[in-house]
């Protein structure tokens, strides 16, 4: 029993040595999704809350394009490189919790925050979003399409309709109730959406017209 609890301490110390590395940083967040990498996870979270006290601005929408346009872009070029360390990376999350260490409880993240918080404080934020728009909100148990795309274990879906479009998150059922809006039988069509567009959608619910003129900007350079 004891050499079974040195290899899982030994596994730990490893996954912790990945994600000291920037690129092995862009594990994904829940340990599911490999596009969800923690940089965006960070960043995502930021302007959720920007949203959330509705102070978006035109620095904001220039932090978005610095973020997710051109050749020198951070996130384009570890995106292939991420992927190739996303796979110890998660191979080390399943064994640990194979070897009963749940993975709520460990010490890991992004550097800054740990996985479980910054979850968690992005479900907080959102909901004072669908608080904010509860006429555009809803939440569901299924996907769209959830013959052929299912929900995810231990989730749900809850989303709001922005003037540019649906913007959806998942979110674990512990939080299913705290979010009071209609709840709705499926889900809308994802119509995929990438981070980027994401991101302009969620700061239109704070100001539609500054980021239409914004877009218009980005696609006349």
């Amino acid at each position: 029993m004891e050499n079974i609890k040195t290899k899982t301490k030994l596994k730990i110390l490893l996954l912790k040595l990945f994600l000291l590395d920037p690129v092995a940083n862009m594990c994904a967040f829940g340990f599911t999704d490999a596009h969800h990498c923690m940089i965006d996870e960070d960043f995502k979270t930021e302007i959720m809350y920007r949203v959330s006290i509705g102070k978006i601005d035109e620095k904001d929408l220039e932090k978005i394009d610095s973020m997710y346009l051109g050749e020198k872009n951070l996130y384009k070029r570890l995106k292939p490189r991420a992927v190739v360390a996303l796979f110890p990376v998660n191979q080390l999350l399943k064994s640990i919790a194979k070897d009963g260490v749940s993975l709520k409880k460990l010490d890991i993240g992004c550097g800054y925050n740990p996985f479980e918080f910054l979850y968690d404080y992005r479900h907080d934020i959102f909901e004072k979003i669908c608080k904010k728009h509860f006429e555009q909100a809803f939440k569901t148990r299924k996907h769209y399409d959830d013959e052929n795309d299912p929900m995810f274990d231990d989730s749900f879906l809850v989303g709001v309709l922005t003037p540019l479009g649906y913007i959806t998150y998942h979110f674990r059922m512990k939080h299913f109730d705290k979010f009071k809006i209609v709840e709705i039988e499926r889900g809308p069509k994802y119509d995929n959406y990438d981070i980027q567009e994401g991101l302009y959608r969620l700061a239109s619910l704070t100001n539609e017209e500054l980021v239409k003129k914004h877009l218009e900007k980005v696609k006349s350079k």
